[in-house]
This record gives C-alpha cells, sequence and structure tokens, in this order.
C-alpha cells in the first residue's frame, strides 16, 4: 500500500524528472545556437544558414570602390538614389555593395568610366 508520504516522495522525484529534462534540452539548444554563431559570424547573434552556392555579396568602402573605378576593374554598377547605395559588379564577376554620400554626384564621376550604369 503507498501511504501518503510515498506518494509525495513520488510526484516530487517525478516533477524533479521533467525539470531535469526541459533543463537539459535548454542546455542542448543554448550549445547549438552558440555553435551556429561561431561558425556563422552576423551584425548580431542570430545564426545565418548561407547557401553555397550563391555568392556573398561583400560590403567595401567608398574609397575603395572610387580606386577600382580608376583602375578600370568595375563592369556594372547600379545605383539606388533613394538608399544612396550602389551594388557593384567587378569584371571577376565578384559582387560587392557601398554607400555614396548624398552630396557626391556619382553619375559623373561613373560616367566614361564604367560601362554599364544601372539607376533605381
Amino acid at each position: 500500500m503507498i501511504t501518503s508520504r510515498k506518494r509525495r516522495r513520488m510526484v516530487k522525484i517525478k516533477s524533479t524528472g521533467v525539470f531535469l529534462t526541459l533543463m537539459l534540452f535548454a542546455s542542448l539548444t543554448t550549445m547549438i545556437v552558440a555553435s551556429c554563431n561561431r561558425t556563422n559570424k552576423t551584425n548580431g547573434n542570430t545564426p545565418v544558414v548561407t547557401d553555397p552556392t550563391k555568392q556573398q555579396v561583400k560590403s567595401e568602402s567608398f574609397s575603395a570602390f572610387l580606386d577600382q573605378v580608376d583602375s578600370d576593374r568595375v563592369a556594372l554598377v547600379k545605383i539606388h538614389q533613394l538608399g544612396y547605395s550602389l551594388d557593384i559588379e567587378l569584371k571577376n564577376k565578384q559582387k560587392c555593395m557601398t554607400g555614396f554620400p548624398p552630396n557626391f554626384d556619382i553619375r559623373k564621376a561613373l560616367e566614361g568610366k564604367v560601362k554599364i550604369i544601372i539607376v533605381d
């Protein structure tokens, strides 16, 4: 016969087992997310799943972009006037992006140096 004392002890043991199971699950989840954060660095703490078939777009400085234009390495530039940003494709098919100052006449700087200029 199970006494009330034994019954309370059994309930306590069951609830402790459930608690330990939940804690183990939470710690494993935390370890997995931390592992993803170490391998895929981002600006925030969210892991990023990358598609290896898609080419990554890197960000670069505006002065580096102007150097590439002057050295004739830029194939295509897409100008986003509202966001003051540029999508760039180099002649080696590498893609990058950068921003430009609002008071800078970007079309005049690219005229005659880049073959394809798209204004958005």
